[in-house]
């Protein structure tokens, strides 16, 4: 029993530990925003910060489609945005198998060397871009200012008279 007085702190430590670690993955909030052959892409909603960040970290899940509106997920990754510089990297990817249950099992984990890359206006990171770092800064300039407040009409130039008449 003495040696249960000391073990003690060290397994309340550790498997409070691991609860704040598996905790993200049950408090997901998947949004879709993009598909593409056969595939559909979801962001975790939760993971986007409330303030303005330069680089955001965000999971993504995809997911393929089947017959009606079966959705089996191939995997989810994690992504860092740099919404500064518009550039993204994959930090991990999470692949995962359907058991055949309908639940998902994770069948390997893989760490990604995380190069910096641009994407191009019209791919599905632009779209991922949109949802966390423009919607980031609009959340955090109502959130500052108020969603009601009146927008300043855009400033005219003012013509000058001419010269020609005097």
């Amino acid at each position: 029993m003495r040696i249960w007085r000391y073990l003690s702190p060290v397994v309340c430590v550790v498997s409070l530990a691991l609860l704040g670690i598996a905790a993200p993955s049950f408090a997901a909030n998947w949004v879709y925003y993009y598909q593409r052959e056969g595939e559909k892409y979801y962001y975790d909603r939760s993971m986007v910060p409330a303030t303005i960040q330069e680089v955001v970290t965000v999971s993504q899940r995809v997911v393929e489609l089947g017959s009606g509106d079966k959705e089996k997920e191939i995997r989810i990754e994690t992504v860092e945005m740099n919404c500064k510089l518009h550039k993204y990297r994959v930090v991990k990817v999470v692949n995962t198998a359907d058991k055949g249950d309908g639940k998902d099992v994770v069948k390997g984990t893989t760490a990604v060397s995380g190069e910096w890359l641009w994407f191009s206006l019209e791919s599905m990171m632009a779209s991922l871009y949109e949802n966390i770092c423009q919607k980031q800064q609009s959340t955090w300039f109502e959130r500052h200012f108020g969603s009601d407040r009146k927008k300043t009409p855009a400033k005219t130039e003012e013509t000058k008279p001419s010269k020609e008449g005097k």
